[in-house]
């Protein structure tokens, strides 16, 4: 019975092959698009749940409000972790992170340059599961000047070797001893570091900030004892921080406070319960979902669809089964067979395209995601009861239709269709487009967000500015004497120093304007006397740094953000305190020193730096950048022969900072464009069979004198009229969206009228050469080929 039903299935696939076609090709691209995305979502659902004691685990938030302001940072200083292990019995231990930075390694007189450099606590293997592959976890991070190297920088550096006890350079000024390999942090960690160096040899550092007053640098986590509060702990922490440091805070208008973030939460609800920065968002996270499932309905609607329509055909094959001998339960079972059968041959071409396109995939998003590792079999047993269920939803309705037949009305050739509208498919259809309407129009509206953002004037100039990190206290010291050399090669306009970047955010300390009682938080960076000019910020109020002055210890500048919060209409001669007395001598222009997102924040720009300037920026000439680079590394290798010379584009640095909302963009155009091509080819499906029911209502029509142009635009209208009810629906949603998407940024655009006539354009447009064809042939079929039984 079993081998007679998927022969009757093969047979009636090859007998209506566009049929098979459209609904298999169109299930394939739905379950391949909602595969590729569950495999996101699994990944980021994933993050740090490899550490074993990963529910006791939680990073430390500080709070600080002033004026009815809150701010978040889970940026600390490195006191803290300590004292709240000290006073609180069931905190068991602590790790502290610094904040990751640039270094080189050299060995055997090569350099290698690495980004990820962090100091922890030699607790770290205590608390968090991070495979060690050779040392010993309870010493490793013990001694000052030890270093873990993961497996890729150990293997880089010493290949094959055994790098235990080894000595290496760090930053060619301090030597370090090699005392354990640690495996890669996985994907789904939200801690990655290339290289670990002992949290003790910052206690042998003049310049380490180590209490509770300064050096805002670390991350820490906290592990407690099972069974413990985090709550209870938090109720406590009001009188904790007052002995430690409100006391001196609140005379000042500020007060700290402490929050237990568990670690399972860090990724992706930082930026939704405390305002910070996570690598992943909870919002995207949704959306993608929300992708997911909406490409999945427009295929299995049209499945649905295309099924039941279908099935009206096989009345007679239902008649003559019954008069054999078949029950009404061997008829739902053979129909529902049929289905789940069609169901796994589509995903078996979903899996093809889920092959194909991965690498594509990854790139968008930004992961390395694979469908047959770990979170790949849970995507595929997910679908493949997923495939089953669909099939049975699909199949359930002609199905049960079917069975209920008459015999001797089918045989007779007497069986009438439904009567009235098909009111169901109709309905279908309407949500199909309703969804491929607001993908499109999503779509359109962050593709304008990016475009603004992208053009939006940041109040500097960043083309073809090359950065050069000083990553060593020589090319810090050394710096102007290599500025000098650089400036003569044929190629370079200017270069100047600075402490910090634009694009991602700046430091910011605590200031003491004048005219205030109490101090107020103030980003700064420091610059040299020709950073402003290469980079094009202009002074429009008082004077610029001066070169004949030298390095000004005294002088500062401030932005219009600063002037217009303290109030000051000429703020040249005005002073600002932080241990000396500093005076305004220049206004500047605002300018974007922090992700588009962001509003322009209160800076001042002195020319103090803490620990010198940690990058040099260079602006060329827009020919050959590439060959003028190689002649600021020549005079590099002579200046610091043992240094490693990196740099890079700050054009680049700053597209970085929107790399997320740019992958966003991405993925909503692939999936709206597969949304609506798995929607086309259900109405191509549709209009086949609809345009063939209606093939002795177009002959009468034309023997009564229609013609072809009035038949086809009747047949056509017939289907766009529920694709443009679709996009009536589907507006206001889809506005609403997007206004509250856009709420995420500081600078936004307006949505435009544009958007809904483009999605009109779009849909309608498609949907139209989807069916005119169609509609076009029944026109033009002669009406006494069609009537001649009549």
């Amino acid at each position: 019975m079993f081998k007679n039903y998927i022969v009757v299935a093969i047979r009636n696939l090859f007998r209506n092959k566009l049929f098979s076609v459209i609904n298999i090709l169109g299930l394939a691209i739905g379950m391949a698009a909602t595969m590729l995305i569950t495999e996101y979502i699994i990944h980021e659902l994933s993050y740090d749940n490899f550490h074993e004691q990963g529910d006791q685990i939680y990073r430390v938030v500080i709070q600080q409000e002033k004026g009815g302001n809150i701010d978040y940072s889970s940026i600390i200083t490195s006191a803290v972790g300590v004292s709240i292990v000290q006073d609180f019995p069931e905190a068991v231990s602590m790790v502290r992170f610094s904040n990751p930075h640039d270094a080189y390694f050299s060995f055997n007189d090569k350099n290698y340059y690495e980004s990820d450099i962090t100091y922890a606590d030699s607790t770290l293997f205590d608390i968090l599961s991070f495979e060690l592959l050779a040392g010993d976890p309870n010493s490793c991070l013990a001694e000052p000047r030890s270093v873990v190297l993961t497996e890729k920088v150990a293997k880089k550096i010493f290949a094959d070797a055994d790098p235990i006890g080894e000595i290496i350079g760090y930053n060619g000024e301090e030597h370090l001893k090699v005392t354990g390999v640690i495996a890669d942090p996985p994907p789904n960690s939200t801690i990655q570091f290339d290289a670990i160096i002992s949290f003790s040899t910052l206690y042998q550092m003049d310049n380490a900030y180590l209490g509770w007053d300064g050096g805002w640098n670390y991350t820490a986590f906290i592990l407690l004892a099972k069974g413990s509060s985090p709550m209870d702990m938090q109720e406590r922490f009001e009188d904790f921080m007052e002995k430690y440091i409100n006391y001196k805070y609140r005379q000042h208008g500020f007060v700290l406070s402490l929050i237990l973030q568990p670690l399972n939460e860090v990724h992706l609800y930082s930026g939704k319960d405390y305002g910070l920065e996570g690598k992943g968002r909870l919002t995207n996270l949704f959306v993608f979902s929300s992708i997911a499932i909406f490409i999945l309905l427009i295929a299995c609607f049209n499945f649905m669809n295309l099924s039941t329509a279908r099935s009206v055909k096989r009345a007679k094959e239902v008649g003559i089964r019954k008069v054999s001998g078949a029950s009404r339960n061997t008829i739902i079972r053979q129909f529902l067979g049929e289905s789940v059968f069609l169901s796994l041959l589509a995903l078996v071409f979903a899996l093809i395209l889920v092959e194909l396109f991965q690498p594509l995939f990854n790139t968008v998003t930004g992961r390395q995601l694979h469908l047959f590792d770990q979170s790949g079999v849970i995507v595929l047993s997910i679908f493949l009861l997923m495939v089953i269920f669909t099939g049975v939803l699909a199949g359930s309705y002609p199905a049960f239709f079917m069975s209920r037949f008459q015999v001797i009305r089918v045989i007779k050739g007497n069986f009438v269709q439904q009567k009235g509208k098909p009111v169901f498919r109709n309905i279908l259809v309407v949500i199909q487009f309703l969804i491929s309407a607001f993908l499109i129009f999503s779509t359109l509206v962050i593709q304008s967000q990016i475009r603004f953002l992208q053009d939006k004037p940041l109040g500097f100039e960043k083309e073809n500015i090359f950065v050069i990190p000083l990553t060593t206290d020589r090319a810090r010291k050394g710096y102007k004497a290599f500025k000098s050399k650089i400036v003569g090669i044929p190629g370079v306009i200017s270069c100047g120093a600075s402490t910090g970047i634009p694009g991602r955010g700046l430091t910011k300390n605590g200031y003491m304007p004048e005219g205030l009682a109490e101090p107020i938080m103030i980003h700064v960076m420091d610059v040299d006397d020709d950073y402003l000019n290469i980079m094009e910020i202009p002074v429009i109020q008082g004077e610029g740094f001066s070169k004949e002055s030298g390095m000004d210890t005294v002088n500062i500048l401030i932005n219009e953000t600063l002037a217009k919060h303290l109030g000051w209409e000429n703020p040249i001669g005005k002073s600002i305190s932080r241990g000396i007395e500093m005076k305004v001598i220049g206004l500047i222009q605002d300018y974007h020193f922090a992700s588009l997102n962001e509003d322009i924040r209160p800076l001042l720009i002195t020319q103090i730096p803490w620990n010198g300037f940690y990058n040099l920026s260079v602006r060329l000439h827009e020919t050959d950048t590439r060959k003028t680079m190689e002649m600021i590394q020549k005079e590099w290798d002579i200046m610091f022969p043992d240094e490693s010379f990196e740099y890079f584009s700050l054009e680049s640095y700053i597209e970085e900072a929107y790399r997320g909302v740019s992958g966003l963009r991405q993925i909503f155009i692939y999936f709206a464009f597969l949304a609506i091509i798995v929607a086309c080819l259900g109405l191509l499906g549709l209009a086949s069979y609809s345009t063939g029911q209606k093939s002795k209502e177009v002959g009468i029509r034309k023997v009564f004198g229609a013609d072809n142009h009035s038949i086809t635009i009747k047949l056509a209208v017939d289907f766009l009229k529920w694709v443009l009810l679709a996009n009536i629906i589907a507006f206001p949603f889809a506005w609403w969206a997007m206004e509250v998407w856009l709420q995420n940024f500081a600078y936004s655009v307006d949505i435009s009228i544009l958007a809904i006539l483009m999605t009109l354009l779009i849909t309608l447009g498609l949907s139209l050469l989807t069916v005119i064809f169609q509609a076009f042939q029944l026109a033009n079929s002669n009406p006494a080929d069609v009537l001649k039984h009549e």
